[in-house]
């Protein structure tokens, strides 16, 4: 704004010149009255010279008299050189004239502070030219005003003085003007964003509006080299992460995973459950991802943990492990005496999944059905643990659906893209549906490894000890060992 201003200023305004001079009315009393003045006379006369400069300026800004200062002017510029500065109009004899309007434009003529003295100052693109109107209407002045008002005199004091700076525009002013300006247009900006901003950050933003507990706080996972990320890499390595399984190359987000199965276990075994639902207001908030590592994390403390695909509108968990979904919770619903041979065993030491099996056209009702509450019930009987992923509830109703079989919903809250207002209409669903919201996670927050190490008083380089970065070969060997898991169990069967 500074540079724009300064620039705007010293190439597209044009420069101007001031001029000025005092002239001294005098209203003819002393005069008259030589050798018999007393301070009362004296107060007398300088009030009546007052009172005439107050009428003086008046005239002097008549159209008459600025005629007469544009005839002096013609005097001294002919008309191509005085063209370039004030419009000019023909009379019918032929002789050019300058047009009034534009001569008074460019003088400002007053008393000086309740005196005798009237100040004319003028403004004109040429110093010379600034000087020569002043000593033009000082010289027409004294005559007209002797000729309409007869009363007093006027005389000029010395002569008008060339300048020689331009008074206008002042470059580093309106750079300075163009800073502040700038700076307070920042501002503006700034305080308009935090007030208009509606969007869920981290856990003290969502407290600020919000009673429900924050089970988890997971931190931003990208490829880049942005401060507090986790920096992981993948295949075109050119887009954030997917969202992935692979945590374990950063200490931070283990810890973090490890921190929500902590809490979540305690929230799950105080209500003496072992079903939890995970959802989301809306659709790419994560919940998909928070579900598959939240199940590692849980199997990883030594809990025999199942995790469920329910989704069966728009599932995804078998894209994260590049599995096939041929079969799945869809057909274990007509044979629920069959659990194993639509589970996908030892994914991870001692994490199962099964899939949804594809898509179902009445989601819904398969889900309200009876079949589902006896599949849950054998669910119970043979894991410590059951994590259901589920479609986002804003959406559709299934995850309150499913809700009335466990705890409850831990909500995933993408930080910075999910809003308030989302998460009000998750609890007003949630509510309608007589479901129950146990806590939630916030996925994706920015700077989460420098608040970890705050909170845990760990140092930045604690981090580093240990940890690397993902390589598309440790990727594609944890995949081909879930796939001869897969292949060995077919077999077997």
């Amino acid at each position: 704004f500074a540079i724009s201003a300064f620039l705007y200023s010293s190439l597209v305004l044009p420069e101007l010149y001031t001029s000025s001079i005092d002239m001294y009315v005098n209203s003819g009393v002393s005069n008259q009255n030589q050798g018999q003045q007393t301070s009362e006379t004296t107060m007398a006369t300088l009030g009546m010279s007052r009172n005439l400069a107050d009428s003086y300026v008046v005239l002097l800004n008549n159209n008459v008299v600025m005629e007469e200062v544009g005839e002096e002017l013609l005097k001294i510029y002919t008309p191509e050189q005085i063209g370039k500065y004030f419009p000019l109009a023909n009379r019918e004899n032929g002789d050019y004239y300058i047009k009034t309007d534009a001569i008074k434009s460019c003088y400002n003529i007053s008393v000086v502070d309740k005196t005798e003295v009237i100040n004319v100052i003028t403004t004109a693109q040429d110093p010379v030219l600034a000087a020569n109107m002043c000593n033009a209407l000082a010289k027409v002045a004294p005559d007209y005003l002797r000729q309409y008002l007869n009363a007093g005199s006027i005389e000029p004091i010395g002569g008008a003085q060339i300048p020689t700076r331009k008074s206008y525009p002042n470059n580093v002013a309106n750079a300075m003007k163009g800073l502040l300006a700038g700076v307070f247009l920042v501002i503006f900006v700034l305080v308009v964003r935090i007030l208009m901003d509606t969007k869920i950050k981290d856990t003290d933003n969502f407290k600020e509006k919000f009673d429900y507990p924050v089970l988890g706080e997971i931190p931003l996972i990208t490829n880049g080299k942005n401060k507090g990320s986790v920096k992981l890499l993948q295949k075109d390595k050119k887009q954030p992460i997917p969202e992935s399984i692979y945590i374990e190359n950063s200490f931070q987000a283990t810890e973090a995973f490890n921190a929500f199965s902590n809490n979540l276990i305690v929230t799950m075994n105080m209500n003496d459950e072992k079903v939890i639902v995970i959802s989301s207001p809306e659709m790419s908030d994560g919940k998909s991802t928070i579900s598959l590592n939240l199940a590692k994390s849980m199997a990883k403390m030594g809990n025999k943990v199942l995790l469920v695909d329910m989704d069966l509108r728009r599932p995804s968990i078998h894209k994260k492990l590049n599995m096939p979904n041929k079969k799945g919770i869809i057909d274990l619903l007509g044979k629920v005496d069959n659990i194993n041979s639509f589970t996908h065993k030892g994914v991870e030491d001692g994490l199962d999944i099964i899939l949804s099996g594809g898509v179902s056209p009445n989601p819904s009702e398969m889900l309200s059905s009876k079949k589902m509450t006896d599949i849950i019930s054998k669910f119970k009987d043979i894991y410590d643990y059951i994590i259901i992923d589920s479609p986002p509830i804003n959406v559709v109703t299934d995850a309150c659906i499913i809700s009335q079989l466990s705890a409850g919903i831990v909500v995933v809250l993408r930080s910075n893209v999910a809003h308030y207002d989302d998460f009000k209409k998750t609890v007003e669903n949630v509510e309608v549906a007589r479901g129950k919201i146990v806590g939630v996670v916030i996925n994706g927050v920015e700077d989460s490894s420098v608040k970890y190490g705050k909170k845990y008083g760990y140092k930045k380089g604690y981090y580093k000890y240990g940890y690397y970065n993902t390589t598309d070969n440790n990727i594609q060997l944890l995949q081909k060992d879930i796939k001869n898991k897969n292949e060995a169990s077919t077999k077997e069967a």
